[in-house]
């Protein structure tokens, strides 16, 4: 079991070095630079993965930055890349955060006397984030808890003990995705 804080947002030269997606114990055959293609085990379709590589005029740099310059990091990974893996410790808008303008240069703590908020999110990689609605109608993001290697009752008994432990005594309201009330195969039975 595993529980991590998110990361801060960093630079997509590290996304870059991310390994290619293919489906493990596949027999994949490569017909050709950037393009490959298997059968799918469970419905026997055949998957073709098609790169931008596969066309030898989208290989130069200069092709890539031509391209590149009207997307976004993620947009790039996903379209050109094919890189679909959700992008650990990364905010959804990786391309619009600015720390200097959304982080706070001190701590700010939470407000005992206010509610704390949890949004729940289940599936592979469970996960909760804690906010308080503050003056302005500002949300303040406080904490947020991804789980890896863990099993949707332990990831909630985890998040109950940690709430007590960095909010005492304080009043939680939970917002969960619906889809938290689907049994798949992370709820440890």
């Amino acid at each position: 079991m595993k529980i991590t804080s998110l990361d801060l947002p960093s630079l997509e030269l590290e996304l870059k070095e991310q390994r290619e997606e293919l489906p493990e114990g596949a027999n994949i055959t490569e017909v050709m630079k950037g393009m490959k293609y298997w059968d799918n085990s469970i419905n026997h379709f055949r998957i073709i993965r098609l790169h931008r590589s596969a066309d030898p005029a989208k290989r130069s740099k200069e092709w890539e930055e031509t391209t590149k310059a009207g997307l976004g990091s993620s947009d790039w990974l996903r379209e050109y890349e094919l890189f679909w893996a959700a992008l650990e410790g990364k905010p959804v808008y990786m391309d619009h955060w600015s720390h200097e303008f959304h982080a706070s240069r001190a701590s700010i703590g939470w407000n005992p006397n206010l509610v704390v908020a949890r949004g729940w999110d289940f599936g592979l990689y469970p996960a909760t984030i804690f906010v308080q609605l503050i003056v302005h109608e500002r949300l303040m993001v406080l904490r947020e808890l991804v789980g890896v290697d863990i099993d949707t009752e332990r990831f909630v008994h985890e998040v109950s003990r940690l709430s007590n432990e960095w909010f005492p005594g304080g009043t939680f309201y939970d917002f969960v995705d619906p889809t938290g009330a689907n049994r798949v195969g992370t709820d440890g039975r």
